[in-house]
C-alpha cells in the first residue's frame, strides 16, 4: 500500500507506482486544489473512510448517477485523467488495462478531444480488454458546455462494437467532491443497478 493521493497530471505517478510495484495507490483530491480550498464534507469523509480507516464496499453517492451502457463486471480499478492516460500510451508507465474497471475524468476537453483520446485507446486495443468504464466529473463539458456531447456519450459511439458496462458518476474529477479510489484494487461495477463497490482491503494496520 502506498498512500499517495493524486489527481489529474500527478496521477501519472500513482499509475506508475502501481504498475511498477503492484502497490495500491490512491486517486483523490490533492493538497492545494482540493484540501487547500475548503473541501466538502463528502471529500473529507471519503478521505478518512478510505485512506485512514480502510473502509470498503459501495462508493457513496453525492450526485445522480446514470446508466450509460448496462452490464455487470469485476476488475481492478485503473485509470485517471484521460489526457494523462493517453499521453502515457507507448511508455513504461501505461498500466496493463486488461480485465480492468477503467475510471476516467478530465478538466477542460471538447467532444473532439474526447473522441481523439478514445480512438487512440481503441487503436491500441484497450477497449477490447477492459471489463467496464466509470466516467467521472468532466468540468469543462458539464459546467460550461452543457449543450455539447458529453464524454460518456462520445465513448458509447467510439465503442459501439463493444459491450462493456459504462457508468456515469460525479464523485471524482476536477471542481467537485471527490471520493478516494484505490488504484489496483478489485471492484464491482453494475451499471444497470447504479452500483460501484470496492472489494479489496487496501489499508494495512
Amino acid at each position: 500500500m502506498c498512500r499517495i493521493p493524486c489527481t489529474a497530471k500527478s496521477s501519472i505517478k500513482e499509475k506508475g507506482i502501481h504498475h511498477k510495484t503492484g502497490l495500491i495507490t490512491f486517486h483523490g483530491d490533492d493538497v492545494v486544489w482540493g484540501f487547500g480550498r475548503r473541501p466538502s464534507k463528502y471529500t473529507v469523509q471519503e478521505f478518512l473512510d478510505r485512506l485512514l480507516l480502510g473502509n470498503i464496499g459501495s462508493v457513496r453517492r453525492k450526485s445522480e448517477w446514470r446508466t450509460v451502457r448496462e452490464g455487470r463486471a469485476k476488475g481492478r480499478l485503473l485509470g485517471g485523467n484521460i489526457g494523462v492516460l493517453a499521453c502515457s500510451a507507448g511508455t513504461q508507465y501505461l498500466p496493463d488495462l486488461t480485465d480492468s474497471i477503467m475510471f476516467l475524468e478530465a478538466y477542460y476537453v471538447t467532444p473532439g478531444q474526447c473522441a481523439a483520446f478514445f480512438y487512440q485507446m481503441k487503436q491500441i486495443g484497450i477497449f477490447d480488454n477492459v471489463r467496464g468504464v466509470i466516467i467521472g466529473h468532466v468540468y469543462g463539458l458539464q459546467r460550461t458546455r452543457k449543450k455539447l456531447t458529453q464524454m460518456e456519450d462520445v465513448l458509447v459511439k467510439v465503442t459501439e462494437e463493444n459491450d462493456f458496462p459504462i457508468l456515469k458518476v460525479n464523485e471524482f474529477g476536477h471542481e467537485c467532491p471527490n471520493t478516494v479510489i484505490p488504484v489496483g484494487a478489485m471492484a464491482l461495477l453494475d451499471a444497470g443497478a447504479l452500483e460501484w463497490k470496492i472489494l479489496d482491503n487496501c489499508v494495512s494496520d
